[in-house]
């Protein structure tokens, strides 16, 4: 059955190759019969949307008018003896129309200037000479003024069919201002007297035919149609001098493509060799890698030691982003002082696991050597990783801090993230450590720069070290899981254990992260006085 398919296949692919110009050119006729009833559709639209924005460009003049007509004539008149304001201008002398008045007038000479376009004034509140005329005449009017009294800075407008032709019917609020508002509640004949700023007196209604918008796209569309045609027809022609002409190329391809199957085989008879040898290497790396790995596992802290320590409870947690991390941490109990190490070193992967490892064994050595004096500590750390850095021709370098603690003193000296100190009451504290030292393995002297800060811990206070691989864990959108999230997750925890404080801290960040690539190293060392 498949071979019947097969020849099926192959037998249409054989007919459509010495029909494509055939086949191309009905393609190409829909492609543009299509384009074009896109065209048309797309035109209507873009009708409705140019007569929306002219309803929406009169609407705010008429409106300017009226403020300008308020504001610089009505104002002045009022002032000068002899002038009156009326709606009733026309049958008293030496009398100008009120701004309402004066905006009905010109909404009439807009009618009779331009006859595909009216402007109308409304209110369910008309003055009684405006009755028969000034409220809502039809279902639009009064939609629009239901609508516009509860949203009055948006606009509410639809197209209907009048006559056979469509109309654009477009509203905005008459919204009442502070120079209004007394003239409305105290003109003779009122129909309201309680209006107050912001309310809205009435709907401003600009009705504007489409029937000369579309004349003019019809006739753009017919020019559009013809040029399209006559295009069309040129780009078969040069279709089909194109594909005579690619056939041609296509015998001299083939030939070209026996020769260059040759060299082709010879490559990839190369390639493979290469692939093997490629492979070799990488299981021999691979094999140093996981070496590293297991040699910063076995260095770190045993349960038993942290389970140790008097007067204070501690979990540490680390998760290297490749195979061997970048990330230090490290708990010593030596003589009543619990030194406490955590750092970062630039990047991950190999070479930065084995700063890691030297740092470790430089301040295990300098324990032993029982320095406690945090100037001389960091100093000699700084000038041995230097060195060794500098010998394997490497940029590497970290930041560290060294906390100590004794009694439920903890003294902090070295620069890296802030420490988060959280209160038995749920206070917060942050200790900045950036003038308590300069990074690691940067420049030979830092001795100037080092500091000492101590903190300290009353029963059930919670201290916290990390590294920024927990601050900068991104979500799907790439936004930062952040230091104050951290510390809300802390104090909301601070009642649990240290072990328990971490998982939580661990178990929010990866449900942050969700199933997005850990691009950093994560440590969380937690602190708990007993």
């Amino acid at each position: 059955m498949n071979h019947i398919w097969r020849k099926v296949w192959n037998k249409f692919i054989s007919i459509l190759y010495k029909r494509i110009i055939t086949v191309l050119t009905i393609l190409f006729c829909a492609g543009v019969l299509g384009a074009l009833l896109s065209m048309s559709h797309l035109s209507f639209q873009l009708v409705e949307s140019q007569a929306l924005q002219n309803a929406k460009v009169y609407a705010q003049l008429m409106k300017k008018a009226r403020t300008v007509y308020s504001s610089e004539i009505v104002s002045r008149a009022e002032t000068v003896d002899g002038i009156s304001v009326t709606h009733d201008y026309l049958n008293q002398e030496g009398a100008i129309p009120l701004p309402a008045t004066y905006l009905l007038e010109l909404s009439r000479k807009i009618r009779e200037n331009k006859t595909d376009m009216s402007v109308r004034l409304y209110s369910d509140y008309p003055f009684p000479w405006r009755r028969n005329e000034g409220g809502p005449k039809n279902q639009f009017e009064w939609e629009a003024l239901n609508y516009l009294k509860v949203n009055p800075n948006q606009s509410y407008f639809r197209v209907e069919t009048f006559g056979g032709k469509p109309t654009l019917l477009y509203a905005e609020a008459d919204v009442m201002t502070p120079s209004c508002v007394a003239c409305h509640n105290t003109y003779p004949g009122t129909p309201k007297t309680d209006w107050q700023v912001g309310d809205v007196r009435g709907v401003l209604e600009i009705t504007q035919s489409l029937e000369q918008f579309k004349t003019q796209t019809r006739t753009g569309l017919q020019e559009t149609f013809l040029m399209l045609g006559g295009l069309s027809i040129v780009g078969i022609s040069g279709l089909a001098l194109s594909i005579r002409r690619l056939r041609q190329h296509s015998r001299q391809l083939q030939q070209q493509v026996r020769e260059r199957t040759i060299d082709l085989v010879q490559a990839n008879e190369e390639i493979l060799r290469l692939n093997d040898q490629l492979q070799l290497e990488n299981m021999r790396m691979s094999a140093e890698l996981d070496i590293a790995r297991k040699m910063q596992q076995m260095i770190l802290p045993k349960p038993e030691e942290l389970t140790s320590i008097e007067g204070l409870d501690v979990a540490g947690f680390m998760k290297s982003a490749d195979e061997v991390g970048g990330d230090y941490y490290d708990i010593l109990n030596y003589n009543g002082i619990v030194t406490i190490g955590i750092g970062d070193v630039t990047g991950h992967g190999l070479e930065s696991g084995m700063v890691m490892i030297m740092v470790q064994t430089a301040i295990r050595t300098l324990k032993e050597m029982q320095e406690t004096d945090p100037i001389k500590f960091l100093d000699v750390l700084n000038r041995t990783i230097y060195r060794n850095v500098e010998r394997m021709n490497s940029d590497k370098n970290l930041t560290l801090a060294i906390a100590n603690y004794a009694g439920g003193r903890l003294s902090v000296s070295g620069q890296h993230e802030e420490m988060i100190v959280v209160r038995s009451s749920g206070q917060l504290e942050r200790i900045d450590t950036i003038d308590l030292g300069f990074p690691i393995g940067l420049d030979a002297e830092i001795s100037q720069f080092i500091n000492q800060i101590s903190v300290q811990l009353n029963s059930q206070d919670v201290a916290v070290l990390y590294t920024d691989g927990i601050t900068e864990s991104e979500d799907i959108n790439g936004t930062f899981y952040g230091l104050e999230r951290l510390c809300q997750v802390i104090q909301w925890n601070r009642h649990l254990s240290a072990t328990a404080i971490q998982e939580a801290v661990i178990a929010d960040v990866l449900h942050y992260i969700g199933n997005q690539k850990i691009y950093d190293d994560i440590t969380l060392l937690v602190m708990k006085q007993k």
